[in-house]
């Protein structure tokens, strides 16, 4: 997973990573 969030924004980060995972799973249903 590649991000454009600086180091220190985790809590940004994380929220990005669920986003993209949570459209990941609703594109393989």
């Amino acid at each position: 997973v590649s991000s454009a969030v600086p180091e220190g924004k985790g809590v940004s980060s994380s929220a990005a990573i669920e986003v993209a995972t949570m459209s990941a799973i609703a594109a393989a249903h």
